[in-house]
């Protein structure tokens, strides 16, 4: 991974733009910059698309840690109030817990929405990054990451 940096000050590396939208004016809002530190491990670290991609096949598989460490962080719960989702160690699933599946994680920061996703059994990466996440920080890239599953891969679709 070598486009993966861990930010020393509000700007963001080239001409990265994030909005948000403003409840109150209606208007989107440039959240351009913003202080990632408060966020540390968990939304500080800015990489781009081929890193993601490295990254999601990485955490699937568990390239960096022990095969006992690993077992252990893919054993997941059902996600409370998602049919089709079941949450391990900092890994998602969705689809059908018998076979076929995404594995990832999605998150936002102010300005942002990305996911990541691996499929085992096509090998492949899905690496969705939109520059839109409001004040509740929902995520915006969840119907986009439907819409290519349901294009390219419609047999690794969550079955909820």
């Amino acid at each position: 991974m070598r486009n993966t940096v861990y930010p020393t000050d509000d700007e963001l590396p080239g001409g990265l733009r994030g909005y948000g939208l403003n409840p109150q004016s209606e208007e989107f809002e440039d959240k351009t910059i913003l202080n990632p530190g408060p966020a540390d491990g968990a939304g500080a670290m800015i990489s781009d698309i081929s890193d993601l991609g490295v990254w999601a096949r990485a955490l699937y598989n568990g390239d960096l840690l022990n095969p006992e460490t690993q077992r252990a962080r893919l054993e997941t719960q059902p996600l409370e109030g998602l049919e089709g989702a079941w949450y391990g160690e900092g890994i998602i699933f969705g689809g059908n817990p018998t076979g076929g599946g995404i594995w990832g994680h999605g998150g936002t920061i102010s300005g942002f929405s990305t996911e990541m996703w691996y499929i085992p059994e096509q090998d492949a990466t899905i690496v969705i990054s939109v520059n839109r996440s409001d004040e509740e920080m929902d995520s915006h890239s969840g119907e986009v990451r439907k819409a290519v599953l349901t294009s390219l891969f419609p047999e690794s679709l969550p079955s909820g």
